[in-house]
């Protein structure tokens, strides 16, 4: 089973953790939130140095593209969503959607701490 897991994050740039706790045979969760907090939600997976991935993440995916004669390594950045349609979490971007190895893909930040990451 996978840890369920949430953070926050707050109009004061505070970012907070939670997760349940087992107490016996019940699970426990207490959150305190607050007017204009964000609830990020733990996707399960770690990026490639084993850091955990949230939603709300932005994350950095390198590869290695060959097209026609010469090939290059690229590399772009994502925000992980959750999607209704396939219920579950995927990195997103304007042009397309992606299934990603977890070992080429690295959290560099947050939408809500660096929403400049998003710009390149």
């Amino acid at each position: 089973m996978r840890d369920i897991k949430f953070r926050t994050f707050d109009k004061y740039g505070i970012m907070r953790f939670w997760e349940f706790e087992k107490k016996g045979k019940d699970w426990t969760f207490s959150l305190a939130m607050y007017e204009g907090d964000k609830l990020m939600q733990y996707t399960g997976l770690k990026d490639k140095h084993g850091k955990e991935i949230y939603e709300g993440d932005v994350i950095k995916h390198d590869y290695y593209y060959d097209y026609g004669q010469s090939g290059e390594y690229k590399s772009f950045t994502k925000c992980v969503t959750w999607d209704d349609i396939y219920c579950g979490f995927k990195p997103m971007y304007a042009t397309g959607e992606y299934s990603l190895p977890r070992n080429s893909i690295e959290v560099v930040g947050n939408i809500y701490e660096n929403p400049e990451l998003l710009d390149k």
